[in-house]
């Protein structure tokens, strides 16, 4: 069950999209921060219309290794969806950015190329140097190569925005938030800043039909 009410006000219903999910799921991310993130990502798939015939959502997480919980598919039901969200596990271990972003590549190749991709990569940071930076740049450079617009939710009190900024297409689309439960009421701005800037991008304004 999503905890908080879902954001529609600027998204038409006829929107569609092919948007990826990418969910911390590290050793540093608690089984309260892991529900956060998977009610979140409920929460901006029903906004983004995700549904059967309409927009279509994949899932990625991550920690040590990376699993591709949920592929791109125009046949699955919101119910199968939401259901996969719900049971997917902890990875644990070391947040391995790079890992996902690999399977992020990969995931990718079945998007609808007559419609935005979008990449949504949540992820618990921290000060430091990250040992696998330049990987990560390759990654995300991969995913941007193939057209996907990627916006990164940073969790934590000093994230390591540096390194993020690589990931995401903009340093305007890094959203810093404190802490995982902050997603909730972060949850309307992120998805109507998000929606703006994929409109800006593909040519469309707020009164696309």
């Amino acid at each position: 069950m999503i905890l908080y009410s879902v954001f529609r006000s600027i998204i038409p219903p006829t929107f569609k999209s092919d948007i990826l999910f990418i969910v911390d799921s590290s050793t540093r991310v608690t089984e309260d921060d892991l529900r956060a993130q998977k009610d979140f990502v409920k929460s901006m798939m029903a906004s983004f219309n995700v549904k059967r015939g309409q927009s279509r959502a994949a899932l990625i997480t991550y920690g040590q290794n990376s699993e591709k919980v949920l592929r791109f598919d125009s046949y699955l039901s919101v119910n199968y969806i939401e259901s996969a969200v719900d049971t997917a596990t902890s990875v644990g271990g070391t947040a391995r950015i790079d890992k996902a972003l690999v399977d992020a590549s990969d995931v990718l190749r079945d998007a609808n190329p007559s419609i935005p991709w979008i990449v949504v990569l949540l992820a618990a940071t921290g000060k430091g140097e990250d040992p696998h930076k330049e990987s990560i740049k390759a990654g995300a450079e991969r995913i941007h190569d193939l057209g996907a617009r990627v916006y990164v939710l940073a969790v934590g009190r000093e994230p390591n925005v540096e390194i993020l900024e690589h990931v995401a297409d903009h340093p305007q689309d890094v959203f810093k938030i404190p802490t995982f439960k902050d997603l909730r009421q972060n949850s309307a701005s992120i998805t109507e800043t998000i929606y703006t800037r994929v409109g800006e991008l593909h040519g469309f304004r707020r009164n696309f039909t």
